[in-house]
């Protein structure tokens, strides 16, 4: 149980240092909507121009393989580098369309808010790329959610 616990105060904290501000949006899932939040947000992050940064990557679903951190290394807007973070060694490549970078993860909010039930994202307060994404594809399915972690952040 302590273990657990500090798995939670993680999840916590983790937005907190990186700077964010929370942000619910969601088409008929009792959410309300918030577009100008993700228009702002995305704005902030072209407005400042970063191209070269490296970033860790969580996601979380019920999905076989693919779930564990993963350090992305982008260079010129691009992903060049990989690597699952508890075992130092490179993603399988299978696996590397999971693991958007920064602007990718603005395409997965961007679906999520035209085709998801219900969407929640937490931006960075200052550079504006999301810090967190919970989306819920269909409100009455189970096992069918999604969750994206930007857990750190640093530009090259």
């Amino acid at each position: 149980m302590h273990r657990r616990t500090r798995l939670w105060g993680a999840f916590i904290v983790t937005p907190i240092l990186l700077g964010a501000q929370c942000s619910v949006t969601g088409a008929n899932g009792g959410l309300e909507a918030a577009p100008a939040n993700f228009d702002e947000a995305r704005q902030e992050w072209t407005a400042a121009g970063i191209d070269d940064y490296t970033f860790v990557l969580q996601r979380s679903c019920f999905c076989a393989g693919g779930v564990e951190p993963v350090r992305i290394v982008v260079r010129d807007g691009v992903a060049v580098s990989y690597t699952v973070v508890p075992t130092g060694r490179p993603l399988a490549t299978e696996y590397r369309e999971w693991y958007p970078t920064i602007d990718g993860l603005f395409e997965v909010v961007e679906d999520a808010l035209a085709n998801a039930d219900a969407v929640a994202v937490v931006y960075h307060t200052q550079r504006g790329f999301p810090v967190r994404i919970d989306i819920d594809w269909v409100e009455r399915a189970i096992d069918d959610e999604i969750r994206y972690d930007v857990v750190a952040f640093q530009t090259d």
